[in-house]
């Protein structure tokens, strides 16, 4: 075959894909449209509806919703949750005067395995993580000491003794504040 017919070859080869393409498109179109049959939308028997009252009370919430899903850069004021029937009482400050800002204390959840002394090196596992005296463990505490069945972590101004537990529990008996004594 000579050079110059090659572009009708081709030409002729696309056509035909294009034309079995198409009869293959409108053959399952006119398939999809005689055995799809529309029904009602059926609710599952276990799903409630509100009532009336949870439905004003949604509309109560609604504007403080929009704030709490997507806050704005430069509010870092504390949430109010009072609209959702949460409320916080309010902590004294020393003076005497009531103080808007609360203190959590920070989640302080360890489970200590393994305590190893040698010498003056002193090394622990907790949660998994081999660690030495005066690490800092991946949530921000510390470990501080490290005794023969106990770990001293100290997390945001808050101290909590570790319990070596040979059932792997962790025990929350021992929390103090950093500076004071057991």
């Amino acid at each position: 075959m000579k050079r110059k017919h090659f572009a009708t070859l081709t030409l002729i080869i696309v056509l035909i894909f294009v034309l079995v393409a198409g009869f293959d498109f409108v053959r399952r179109t006119q398939e999809g449209r005689e055995s799809r049959q529309i029904s009602p939308l059926k609710l599952p028997a276990s799903t409630t509806m509100p009532g009336p009252e949870d439905l004003k009370r949604m509309e109560q919430v609604a504007p403080v919703m929009a704030r709490l899903a997507y806050p704005s850069k430069q509010d870092d004021s504390p949430v109010h949750l009072g609209p959702f029937g949460h409320h916080t009482p309010l902590r004294m400050n020393r003076q005497g005067s009531s103080d808007d800002r609360m203190t959590v204390a920070p989640v302080m959840d360890y489970a200590l395995t393994f305590t190893f002394l040698a010498d003056k090196k002193r090394f622990c596992i907790i949660n998994g993580r081999f660690v030495a005296e005066g690490a800092s463990l991946l949530d921000g505490g510390t470990v501080k000491q490290i005794d023969r069945d106990r770990v001293l972590i100290e997390k945001q101004k808050v101290a909590k003794w570790v319990l070596l537990d040979t059932a792997g529990r962790i025990s929350d008996k021992n929390t103090k504040r950093a500076g004071e004594e057991m």
